[in-house]
């Protein structure tokens, strides 16, 4: 085995370790506390999925357990912790409701499919170079996420702003599994990732201007 051979899965479990915290404060602390560290765990692991993958390719280590554990990796980190932390916004007391659970079941089903198909089908190429087929679970994440802060920062969110995250959480789930190509790099990917330092800076502002 090359010396440097489980660095990459060390890189992999640090993301799975970075989306558990944000779940684990899902449930620890107020709204606008957990969507601030639920926006930072995610950006970390957004970070460790581009870097894991990028480093085995370099050692030459790339192996069936790295992408196994890189897609369980995903499903956490792009997967549950937004829609658990859409889950978190829609229903902050932390009592049932069928109208948080249902968005939120279906957008976790939808990435566990999506991901497991890639698995499968792997990217395909045409004149943009490699490409997804249909919307990736990292890019659906980041815009979920989008959508939660702008329901955050409405003055007063209600019945219409609920629909309205839902309906974009089933969108999402709709486009993950759809065929249509999606550029892996360029514009698939560089204008996405600068959305994410915009969404952390707006929820921690939030919660140091709360004082919490």
């Amino acid at each position: 085995m090359p010396k440097y051979a489980a660095l990459p899965h060390a890189i992999t479990l640090a993301s799975a370790a970075s989306a558990s915290t944000g779940l684990l404060y899902l449930g620890w602390t107020p709204v606008d506390q957990a969507l601030a560290v639920a926006l930072l765990c995610l950006a970390l692991s957004l970070l460790c999925d581009v870097l894991d993958g990028k480093l085995a390719r370099a050692l030459g280590v790339s192996s069936p357990l790295g992408a196994q554990l890189d897609s369980l990796a995903d499903l956490l980190a792009f997967g549950l912790l937004p829609a658990f932390t859409m889950g978190k916004v829609l229903n902050p007391a932390g009592t049932p409701s069928w109208g948080a659970a249902v968005p939120c079941v279906a957008y976790v089903l939808a990435a566990t499919l999506r991901l497991a198909r890639y698995s499968q089908r792997g990217l395909i190429r045409n004149r943009f170079g490699e490409c997804f087929q249909g919307l990736p679970s990292s890019v659906a994440a980041i815009l979920l996420m989008a959508g939660v802060m702008g329901h955050q920062w409405l003055p007063q969110p209600g019945r219409w702003p609920d629909l309205a995250l839902s309906g974009l959480a089933l969108a999402l789930a709709v486009a993950m599994n759809l065929s249509f190509p999606f550029p892996k790099r360029g514009i698939g990917f560089y204008p996405w990732m600068a959305v994410v330092p915009v969404l952390l800076g707006g929820a921690w502002c939030r919660v140091l201007g709360a004082g919490l």
